[in-house]
């Protein structure tokens, strides 16, 4: 019933590109993300699949690195360093900084001005004792599926929004002005 799984998740942290560096929001995903989650990158391409030294990053992410136009920043290598939140109990969370060796080579710039943050592949953190994600994306081979799946899922506590849920919606607002209008 499940044709793809693309988990996200998300740890703050720090890029640095030459002399220069800033706090970042660092998501690990698979390629499949992007696809699945309907995101158009501004300039450059998405990650590759099985890439392990590749970054998308947003263009307020680009601009902590004094670079204003996205085409200057592809092709740019970065390093980073992953805060990982360690539970110690209820009330103590200690931080491990984890430095990665390789570079990171930027391909791609998404269009967000309002959040710092770069998509490195999900590979890079899948073993930094992940205990929660932020999203998975998940898509079924047929619609008929999609109710079982999601029942299945709301029965382990987590919240489902579908996309069929947003046209659903749509529909039903555009039958709405359709009525009104007709009144008119």
């Amino acid at each position: 019933a499940v044709k793809e799984i693309s988990p996200l998740v998300t740890f703050l942290g720090q890029a640095i590109i030459g002399d220069l560096n800033g706090d970042i929001a660092i998501n690990g995903v698979n390629p499949s993300f992007f696809k699945l989650s309907g995101i158009k990158l501004k300039s450059g391409r998405v990650m590759n699949n099985g890439a392990d030294n590749e970054v998308v990053i947003s263009t307020a992410g680009m601009k902590l690195f004094n670079v204003d136009e996205p085409t200057q920043i592809l092709g740019k290598e970065m390093n980073l360093a992953i805060f990982v939140p360690k539970i110690i109990n209820k009330e103590d969370i200690e931080t491990d900084i984890v430095k990665k060796d390789q570079k990171f080579k930027v391909v791609g710039v998404l269009e967000d001005d309002s959040s710092n943050f770069v998509f490195i592949p999900y590979q890079i953190v899948s073993d930094l004792n992940i205990e929660s994600f932020n999203q998975i994306k998940i898509k079924v081979a047929e619609a008929s599926f999609l109710e079982s799946v999601r029942n299945e899922i709301v029965g382990m506590g987590v919240s489902v929004a579908a996309i069929s849920d947003v046209i659903d919606q749509a529909s039903k607002i555009f039958s709405i002005v359709q009525i009104v209008l007709a009144l008119f």
